[in-house]
């Protein structure tokens, strides 16, 4: 009986020895299998990871400018700028030659019609020395006789002209309000100023010099100043007035 038990006794304490190694082999074959499916998965996320910056890397990499495209645009930019100064230093050298000959061929203009004047001041006039003096007022009297030829003429017909009630007027009131109210018209006596179609006439007192110099130097620089020629003849009285006689040839419009 005592036998029995014992052998009974070690036939329990193997089954319980069996079963506890039985378990333990399979508590280890579920760690090995859950270690190896968590290695695996964060293998899957590093490669899905790394995939996914590589694809950034691309796009960013395709969205930047070749350099060799940049180095060509900014060729290409250099060569238009370059053009374009040179385009502009052109045109602005033609421009400074055009206003060269402008001004030369107003000279040239002046100079023939300055010549074209002293060959008609070579003419007889068939004006006579007391029909130019019933003309002006007597302070001027020695000053319009000086006149010969073409010029002599001209006044004459001048003051057989119509008034002008165009033109010739502007140009008589610009003068007389620029000359009436210059910083230096205390020193000047304006006698008359009479303007018509072709011509003007100016008779000047001036009284304290140098007060017309100024005057006719800041006049002649207006915009509205515009004369082919001027013929001038002046006289010293013993007060010391000094009388000016001008007659002006007006610069015809392009319209005339």
């Amino acid at each position: 009986m005592g036998l029995f038990k014992v052998t009974g006794l070690l036939a329990v304490g193997m089954l319980i020895g069996y079963s506890l190694t039985l378990l333990s082999n399979e508590g280890q074959g579920l760690s090995d299998k859950r270690t190896q499916y968590i290695e695996r998965k964060l293998t899957n996320e590093q490669h899905s990871d790394l995939a996914l910056v590589k694809a950034q890397e691309l796009t960013v990499a395709n969205q930047m400018p070749c350099p060799h495209q940049n180095s060509q645009l900014s060729k290409d930019e250099t060569n238009s700028v370059s053009e374009i100064t040179s385009i502009i230093k052109i045109n602005s050298s033609l421009k400074q030659k055009y206003k060269i000959l402008e001004q030369e061929l107003r000279q040239s203009e002046q100079k023939i019609k300055s010549l074209n004047r002293q060959i008609g001041e070579l003419d007889e006039s068939d004006v006579t020395d007391k029909e130019l003096l019933a003309l002006v007022p007597k302070d001027y009297e020695n000053l319009v006789v000086n006149f010969r030829g073409q010029t002599r003429d001209e006044i004459f017909d001048f003051h057989h002209q119509p008034e002008d009630l165009d033109k010739g007027f502007d140009l008589s009131h610009n003068i007389s309000s620029f000359i009436v109210s210059h910083a230096y018209s205390f020193g000047v006596e304006l006698n008359s100023v009479v303007c018509k179609k072709s011509f003007c006439e100016l008779l000047i007192n001036e009284k304290e010099r140098p007060s017309w110099d100024r005057i006719y130097h800041d006049m002649t620089r207006q915009e509205w100043w515009g004369f082919n020629s001027t013929n001038s003849s002046s006289t010293t009285d013993e007060d010391g007035n000094i009388f000016i006689y001008y007659f002006m040839s007006i610069q015809p419009t392009k319209e005339e």
